[in-house]
């Protein structure tokens, strides 16, 4: 369920979606075919705001955190297991519904 304010001002609603993702035990089962994109101990959070104007314009920020050990590697191999622990990104987006 994703925290939402309807009608803030008129026609305007706000959301703010918070998301928490994380591998306890095991690595994915592509990890040595085409390297890990997650393994044990990745943690991921993604923090966002959406503003929608009368249910057709939309708009949203948001900011991904990626934490975990950069320099864990899968078993005896020289694949890291969080390759994207260090690579956090901002997104924007915007829609707007026609019909």
């Amino acid at each position: 369920m994703i925290p939402t304010k309807h009608n803030i001002f008129d026609g305007r609603d706000v959301s703010t979606p918070v998301i928490f993702s994380m591998v306890a035990i095991g690595n994915s089962t592509l990890s040595r075919a085409v390297g890990a994109l997650y393994g044990q101990g990745d943690k991921r959070l993604r923090i966002s705001i959406n503003f929608q104007y009368l249910q057709n314009l939309k708009i949203g920020l948001g900011y991904n955190f990626r934490f975990g050990d950069a320099n864990k590697l899968i078993g005896q191999s020289n694949l890291h297991t969080n390759s994207y622990v260090n690579r956090d990104y901002a997104t924007f987006n915007i829609s707007y519904n026609l019909f």
